[in-house]
């Protein structure tokens, strides 16, 4: 009885999991070419031109750009800060690159040559053991702060240009105080929170030692060094 029910349940979770497959390729091969009429019923929701076009459906916000030089759709929504941007090649139409991003931080990248085949991917997601979604939670579980909404002025970005340093999201909250800011540092690894102090940003107002530069080994740390101890030679001459 209880081997029927593990294959039933099995059987189930497949067929989620290629309903889920064919959905995700499905929206892959609609936004392979550059196709405005598939907007077609979207209403306008800013500027409009023969540039530049801003729709919008239900949660979802499309912005339009194209010229001769460029052809770029970036899609939103209402309900969360994650992007979708399509670059196309004004020869072919076909899309050649796509990022996905939340906020500042690119999550994915994919590369296609000039007939829509995958030609290289990135997924910055599995380069670090804390997701944008576990960030998500971090935040909200310890700081208190939803960082998802769209709407809210908040800065996501994620140091790892030096590899001296450890990996960290940095969170800016802008200050009612000009040119102050809360600036959260949390490992990219670990979810530890690493800083958390309102300071001063710019060349203007700035308290005395109060400056990014002054905290910076303390928001984005040096990784600690691994020492090499030689085991000394105990034999008698």
């Amino acid at each position: 009885m209880c081997n029927i029910l593990f294959n039933e349940m099995k059987k189930r979770v497949l067929y989620i999991l290629l309903l889920l497959s064919l959905v995700c390729n499905a929206q892959d091969s609609n936004m392979k070419y550059f196709n405005e009429e598939q907007f077609n019923d979207w209403e306008k929701a800013g500027d409009f031109s023969k540039e530049e076009r801003r729709l919008r459906k239900e949660d979802k916000e499309v912005h339009i750009l194209k010229n001769k030089d460029t052809l770029n759709i970036n899609i939103s929504s209402i309900n969360n800060s994650f992007t979708e941007g399509y670059d196309y090649s004004p020869k072919t139409k076909v899309c050649t690159t796509y990022i996905k991003r939340f906020r500042n931080v690119i999550v994915l990248i994919k590369k296609y040559d000039e007939q829509g085949n995958l030609i290289k991917e990135e997924n910055y997601e599995k380069r670090y053991k804390i997701s944008i979604e576990k960030l998500i939670e971090i935040a909200k579980e310890k700081l208190s702060i939803d960082i998802n909404p769209p709407q809210y002025r908040i800065v996501v970005s994620r140091y790892d240009y030096d590899e001296n340093r450890i990996p960290v999201y940095i969170i800016t909250i802008p200050s009612f105080y000009a040119w102050f800011s809360r600036i959260i540092s949390i490992d990219a690894n670990t979810g530890e929170i690493l800083f958390d102090k309102e300071i001063g940003g710019g060349n203007v107002c700035i308290t005395e030692g109060n400056d990014e530069n002054h905290y910076l080994n303390e928001y984005y740390p040096l990784k600690k060094k691994k020492r090499n101890y030689k085991l000394k030679n105990t034999k008698k001459k």
